[in-house]
């Protein structure tokens, strides 16, 4: 008969980074949820999306397509629970897609002559959807039941309200005009305040966004442009050109330090700009087929795509980098994960004993279990193996690095057992990384007090 320990407990109280610090990661989105905040946090503090899944943190990229008739997104945004694609057909659709799940929940069908949703933004109670009319309209959706309110008409020549975005006090919208324009709308009261108009050449105002104190224009036009906008003047401050072939911006997100921005194009790409320098950094290139993203938001953690193809697709990117210095790294947590060759320690020799102070719960004495310039090189320790637990009841184990009197605990694991002379194996989710020439010790306690076991260290080159 086997003995099979009644309980486990692993406590990991100090967990050492594995792939050092982490350079170029996006900033927290301001207007990201909670859920989105804390995947970010898991994402900057261990880096590698792969390393992430083992424990539910992330899944893996994923795509979803709709039912037939649903055609050709061309508007994606998301509250934090749902995420929201507006269809370019007439009369116009919202499609609602869980994001838990990633499955589309119901579709909203606007009135007649509400055509072809291009542009969506939600200040968290409602939903507000520009449909590309002439004059444009925009259409207001309370989030709560996913119907509409009402619609606001804007004045002839004010047309296709291809972009939305809100500071919180003001909604703007974008039109595909020539010149382009915006149009700033009171949410208070859902009516027009006023409206800029950019110069000769700068046309068709096709996506917006901002930062709080900037709103970004994308231009549909050949090469691209995005023009930046003083929001405490509304007023024009400088324009950035693409270059050759980077053509048509239809869609702007940015993370805090990036601007995000997918181009019209077969296959369709993202630029990525430096907001601080508002240059760009580089441009991603869609697969072959994937032609067309006119449509993108992002959580702070994931890029969503809306490529205009029928049936839609929505395309799921990380917000990872991809510098030199992170691949190096992704690199080396590969070859250390699959490389390399176990030990224990002490080798091919009796484990330490470890004695528990008098009385119950009460931590012993550190023991030397691996002694200062043994192990001559970085190592990892993957998990602890404790034998010669003889009385009935729960054992604790510290394990700690640094010399006597400066022990810093890494792990602690507890056992419980109702057997005698039973031996505990326990393998760490995440193995630690231990600097060369470094000592280890450990102390225990348990439910009675003044007792032994036996520990070996388990670690890997």
């Amino acid at each position: 008969m086997i003995n099979i320990p009644k309980e486990e407990t692993i406590e990991l109280r100090h967990v050492r980074g594995v792939i050092g610090e982490k350079e170029n990661l996006p900033s927290l989105n301001a207007r990201s949820t909670l859920a989105s905040i804390i995947r970010s946090i898991v994402t900057k503090s261990y880096g590698v999306p792969q390393l992430i899944h083992l424990y539910g943190a992330l899944v893996s990229n994923k795509t979803l397509t709709f039912a037939a008739g649903e055609n050709n997104i061309r508007s994606l945004f998301s509250d934090g629970t749902y995420l929201y694609a507006g269809l370019s057909i007439s009369p116009g659709k919202v499609v609602k897609i869980d994001l838990s799940t990633f499955t589309a929940v119901s579709t909203l069908t606007f009135a007649a002559g509400e055509d072809y949703v291009i542009s969506l933004f939600s200040d968290g109670t409602y939903l507000y959807a520009g449909v590309d009319t002439a004059p444009g309209q925009v259409v207001k959706i309370d989030l709560a039941t996913f119907t509409t309110v009402s619609t606001l008409t804007f004045a002839v020549g004010e047309d296709y309200i291809r972009s939305l975005f809100s500071d919180g006090t003001y909604l703007y919208a974008g039109s595909s005009t020539t010149p382009g324009q915006v149009v700033k709308i009171d949410l208070s009261t859902f009516t027009k305040v006023s409206t800029l108009t950019f110069a000769a050449g700068e046309d068709n105002v096709t996506s917006l966004f901002s930062d709080g104190t900037y709103l970004y224009a994308g231009l549909l036009t050949a090469p691209g442009k995005i023009i930046k906008v003083d929001l405490s003047t509304f007023t024009t401050v400088s324009t950035l050109t693409f270059a050759v072939g980077e053509n048509n911006t239809y869609s702007l997100f940015s993370d805090g330090t990036y601007l995000y921005i997918e181009l019209y194009t077969s296959p369709g790409k993202i630029i990525k700009v430096d907001l601080s320098t508002f240059t760009k950094v580089s441009t991603l290139t869609f697969a072959a087929g994937e032609n067309n993203v006119s449509s993108m938001f992002s959580d702070g953690t994931y890029l969503y795509a809306g490529v205009h193809v029928s049936p839609g697709k929505v395309v799921r990117r990380y917000i990872i980098p991809s510098n030199d210095l992170h691949q190096r790294k992704i690199s080396l947590i590969n070859e250390q994960t699959h490389t390399g060759r176990y030990y224990t320690y002490p080798p091919n020799a009796a484990g330490v004993t470890i004695t528990s102070a008098a009385g119950a719960y009460t931590k012993g004495d550190y023991t030397e279990i691996i002694p200062v310039d043994t192990i001559l090189t970085q190592y990892y320790i993957t998990g602890i193996t404790i034998s010669n637990m003889t009385v009935n009841t729960d054992y604790e184990l510290d394990i700690a690095t640094g010399l006597a009197a400066a022990e810093v605990i890494i792990a602690t694991v507890s056992h419980m057992t109702d057997n005698t002379n039973l031996a505990h194996e326990c393998l760490f989710p995440i193995p630690i990384k231990i600097s060369s020439n470094i000592r280890i010790s450990a102390r225990s306690s348990d439910g009675t007090g003044s007792l032994t076991s036996i520990v070996k260290i388990r670690y890997k080159l």
